[in-house]
């Protein structure tokens, strides 16, 4: 899965096609990433675990996967990724937009089972494991959807598509989801909070950033800034902007050419000497390794 890490942090990157709005990826732990910053994005998103173990994060609660697991993301959620250890990892991501089975038609369908769940009022149940009486049905479904998608036979638009429906449909036969509670309200307040601090961090992260300047841009205090960030994410804001800039960093070097230097002053490092030193602490090695790994 190589999307530009240079996006708004909610992700703009578009997948599939106009006509055919959705996409399947495969994603390698870690030979492709090691981690993939806090995103968000309108699609729903459905990861599968063909191998390994990995930990993922949806709207700040964490989950492991393991091999045969199922995570799906509902839409507008906050969640990225890491390495679990030295584990490795192989899943198959799939995102779909609501227009996939939607359409612009109203009617009973899309007002009573699609629209609610692209409007965060329906919750589907987020992580399923593999022992799970619910898991064999929905792999199945999306193994459908998988060899639609790779051998593209006849009409494989519609499989697509009935494969996708065929997936929501099983959780409201199942009668195997939430409805939307009052006390989710807060909790969305918190993670609207967070997505703006995130995206500014994204849009403005080769720039010198300062704490006064998140908590005037989201106009709460410096104390509460860092009280619900960290408590959400485990990390402060400026432990998250570093984060970012290294995970990009990390991007850029396995994708351009560019030397290190220019990287380092692109993602907001004017000392280069403190850039490797950052940049070794989190990946074990220094930039110049990891661009030859």
């Amino acid at each position: 899965m190589h999307i530009n890490m240079k996006k708004k942090n909610k992700e703009e990157n578009k997948h599939g096609t106009y006509l055919m709005p959705y996409n399947i990826y495969r994603t390698y732990i870690p030979e492709a990433f090691t981690d993939f910053p806090m995103h968000w994005h309108e699609e729903m998103e459905i990861i599968y675990t063909v191998k390994g173990m990995a930990k993922y994060y949806v709207n700040f609660k964490e989950y492991i996967l393991n091999e045969g697991d199922i995570l799906v993301i509902p839409p507008s959620s906050l969640h990225y990724f890491e390495q679990l250890n030295e584990e490795h990892f192989l899943g198959e991501t799939y995102i779909f937009d609501q227009k996939l089975i939607d359409g612009s038609t109203i009617d009973a369908c899309s007002t009573k089972y699609i629209t609610p769940i692209f409007n965060n009022d329906i919750f589907l149940p987020i992580h399923i494991s593999a022992g799970s009486p619910h898991n064999k049905p929905l792999k199945n479904i999306l193994k459908r959807i998988l060899s639609s998608h790779d051998t593209q036979p006849a009409a494989y638009e519609l499989q697509v598509k009935i494969g996708f429906l065929e997936f929501i449909n099983y959780f409201y036969t199942n009668n195997f989801y939430d409805v939307h509670k009052s006390h989710e309200a807060t909790s969305l307040r918190t993670t609207d909070l967070i997505k703006k601090v995130a995206t500014y961090i994204e849009e403005h992260y080769m720039e010198k950033i300062t704490l006064n300047a998140l908590a005037k841009e989201v106009n709460i205090s410096v104390y509460y800034l860092s009280h619900i960030f960290k408590q959400h994410t485990n990390l402060t804001p400026i432990e998250y902007l570093n984060q970012y800039r290294l995970s990009t960093a990390a991007n850029l070097l396995k994708s351009s050419n560019t030397s290190i230097m220019d990287i380092s002053f692109e993602c907001g490092y004017n000392n280069v000497s403190y850039f490797n030193r950052a940049f070794k602490e989190k990946y074990n090695m220094t930039p110049n390794e990891y661009r030859k790994r």
